[in-house]
């Protein structure tokens, strides 16, 4: 069985975790961008230029997508809130 180098699973893992959060809510502005993520039964409000759990630092909010970032690495998450009125 051959499997990836540790460092791959590695990275893929701190991806798949900010995937596994819920994007329930939003607000975009100039100066005031925020998000609140849901993951479980755990509710997180991020705004922007803060980290969630002190890794991902939230760099973009718009209507369409929401962008993380940890080191160079960017993990964008598309923002479905308020598409299913």
């Amino acid at each position: 069985i051959r499997r990836p180098p540790r460092s791959t699973l590695d990275r893929s893992s701190a991806a798949s975790d900010v995937y596994k959060r819920q994007l329930i809510g939003y607000r975009s502005g100039d100066t005031d961008s925020s998000v609140i993520l849901k993951k479980g039964n755990k509710e997180f409000v991020v705004a922007k230029g803060e980290k969630l759990e002190g890794i991902y630092e939230l760099v973009e909010v718009n209507k369409d997508e929401v962008i993380f970032r940890n080191q160079e690495e960017l993990y964008k998450i598309e923002n479905l809130v308020g598409n299913n009125l």
